[in-house]
């Protein structure tokens, strides 16, 4: 057994099927359909397997269990609905895919058709074709088999400490601190304490230390804080971390008595590091408008 799985690691390597290699994309690249050989055959042994197959943890919301044959990789989903809205984002891959809801009701994007569907409705998404998989009551089960093999399947996925209620709470505890203009030390938890990288008006940030240069400057500067977070929505990306994309309404006073005011979307990437919270790791934004009186 031992010896099987050291030749499927080796296969696997000279495939190019290690986790870190991204196999499903979430851009706006429309690719023509794939069919060439991706991956070595990797021989499965027939098997039956009992009910009781354990779970593996995707998230706060999805569980799965994969299966392998030769060609194939069938993966039976249960997911929980979340607050997303239905404008989600579309991933692809190389992969055929054919769906099969089990119970529940998914809302299912197809390149630019939309359809929610029920017990026994069946999705067909060819190679490189955008797709998105939306739950849509309180508990959905579905089946999706891939072909040829999802490899980037095989290793088991990360198991999070934290969900996206975490994340939103960082989120909202960073602003709740601004607007109180509060101590400095409160932020330094929330901070990372390696690979930090925050972009944020007229500066970047790469150590808790840079953040307390920056911080005491805008205190000097600035009398009151006011800011309104809205739209948070909350992915996990390839390597487990949480990416947080939102808007943000921001006003200020400064020292002098002048109104600043400006919106930005605004996107995070946390992490955990080993702390009681997911801390920040990396922050951008964009900004919507700005308007100086």
């Amino acid at each position: 057994m031992v010896k099987r799985l050291l030749l499927l690691l080796v296969i696997c390597f000279l495939a190019g099927c290690s986790p870190e290699k991204i196999v499903v994309k979430t851009d706006n690249i429309q690719l023509p359909r794939d069919y060439k050989i991706h991956n070595e055959i990797i021989p499965v042994n027939p098997g039956v397997f009992p009910e009781n197959q354990p779970w593996q943890t995707i998230n706060a919301n999805l569980r799965r269990k994969v299966f392998f044959n030769d060609r194939q990789t069938m993966v039976l989903y249960e997911a929980a609905k979340t607050d997303t809205g239905k404008d989600v984002n579309t991933q692809y891959h190389y992969h055929e895919l054919s769906g099969y809801v089990l119970s529940g009701n998914l809302l299912i994007r197809i390149d630019k058709k939309v359809q929610s569907m029920g017990p026994g409705g069946v999705y067909i998404v060819p190679s490189n074709v955008h797709y998105a998989v939306l739950p849509l009551t309180g508990k959905v089960s579905y089946l999706e088999i891939f072909t040829p093999t999802r490899d980037d399947l095989r290793s088991p996925p990360i198991l999070l400490r934290f969900d996206e209620n975490d994340v939103k709470s960082v989120i909202y505890k960073w602003y709740a601190y601004l607007d109180k203009l509060a101590d400095v030390n409160n932020y330094l938890p929330l901070l990372a304490n390696r690979g930090l990288v925050m972009h944020i008006p007229g500066a970047v940030i790469r150590t808790q230390e840079d953040f307390k240069t920056w911080y005491a400057g805008m205190l000097k500067k600035t009398k009151t804080n006011t800011s309104i977070v809205k739209n948070v929505v909350v992915t996990i990306d390839e390597n487990g971390n949480f990416i947080a994309e939102f808007n943000v309404s921001w006003e200020a006073l400064t020292s002098l008595d002048e109104k600043r005011n400006y919106n930005s979307r605004q996107k995070w990437t946390l992490v955990d590091q080993g702390g009681v919270t997911p801390v920040i790791l990396g922050t951008d934004y964009k900004e919507i408008s700005n308007i100086m009186p």
